[in-house]
This record gives C-alpha cells, structure tokens and sequence, in this order.
C-alpha cells in the first residue's frame, strides 16, 4: 500500500495536498492549524488522515514509512526538525519545499544524515526567478 505523508497544509501544502490523493492509495497529512485540517477533511478523499504533531502520528504509525513518499512543505524554519524526526522513523524519500533550511549548518546535517541513511532528497528550490540560468547561458556563449 502506497502512502503519501503530507507536512504543512498551507497555501503551497494544499495544492501538494490535491495531487497527492490522486497517487497515493493513502494520504498522512500533518499540520498544528485546526483550520488547515478542516480544509483537507471537507476537500480531500475520505482516505486522508490528519495529525496536529508529527510525533502524535509517528506513535500511531501503521505503515511502512521506508515505502512512503513524504513532502515537506510547513514553515522552512521547520523543515530540519521534521525531516529528522521522520527519516528517523525510517521515510526514505522526501519532497522538501523552498527554502530547504533556515540555515547552512542544518542544511550540511540534513545532506549528511541523509547520505549515510541512504535517504533520497528533492528539493522544491526553482532557480527561475533567479536570474542564474541565464547568466549561466551567456557565459557559455
């Protein structure tokens, strides 16, 4: 059984929150806003289960997290404490929303706790805006 585990269920969390119950046979979605999960019990399938803390849901756990897709998109700030408390309870594959971290020093731990659990990492980080593709193009030129 495939299952998605959703953090933040914001702006950005909700539109990941309506993909996600169209891939997913199971959707965990995790956010301490009452109104956020009000939202997601009147619009999401009725396979969808919510939880206020992280921890709340890892002590209910039912499933196999190391099969489980997790995409975060809460507070950046917070993005280090729930990636490490879920790649503890053993999610191998994360979706992390911009920014990655608030900082470089959580950052260089995320990577490296990542590569030696043999976690894999997306970032949601696009460089659009940036201005840095293009720059790239025209010194190659």
């Amino acid at each position: 059984m495939s299952v998605a585990i959703l953090v933040g269920a914001g702006h950005v969390g909700k539109r990941h929150a309506l993909k996600l119950t169209k891939i997913f046979d199971d959707l965990i979605i995790i956010d301490p806003n009452e109104e956020a999960l009000d939202w997601c019990a009147s619009n999401l399938n009725s396979k969808t289960q919510t939880y206020t803390d992280i921890e709340k849901f890892i002590e209910e756990n039912i499933y196999d997290l190391s099969e489980s897709v997790c995409v975060l998109a809460n507070w950046g700030v917070d993005h280090s404490d729930s990636f490490h408390k879920l790649a503890k309870a053993k999610v191998k594959k994360f979706y992390i929303e911009k920014p990655f971290a608030d900082s470089i020093k959580k950052i260089d731990e995320i990577n490296n706790f990542a590569k030696k659990n043999k976690i894999n990492i997306v970032s949601g980080f696009q460089l659009r805006h940036s201005g840095l593709p293009e720059k790239i193009k025209n010194i190659s030129l």
